[in-house]
């Protein structure tokens, strides 16, 4: 593997952090719970993207977009109920 981008990698990652817990911080209590559901997400959307790119999706009955956005709008109605 070439590593040889690796601190431009986490320099973008960690903006893509800030700018999910600033999206989610209004819908949370805590910083933790913030940290979590920006964690949720993140795995969620890396998750769809590797999987498409092991072709993964290819051969399914129900198309990678379909699914992507059936799952994308039950996370964000997730992440946008406030907690009590």
């Amino acid at each position: 593997m070439n590593y040889r981008h690796q601190e431009v990698a986490i320099h973008h990652l960690q903006q893509l952090i800030d700018i999910l817990e600033a999206l989610i911080q209004p819908y949370t209590s805590t910083a933790t719970m913030t940290r979590h559901r920006a964690r949720l997400f993140r795995a969620m959307v890396f998750g769809f993207v590797q999987t498409e790119l092991w072709g993964l999706f290819q051969y399914g009955e129900i198309p990678a977009d379909e699914s992507f956005e059936y799952g994308l709008q039950r996370l964000i109605n997730q992440l946008t109920t406030i907690e009590k």
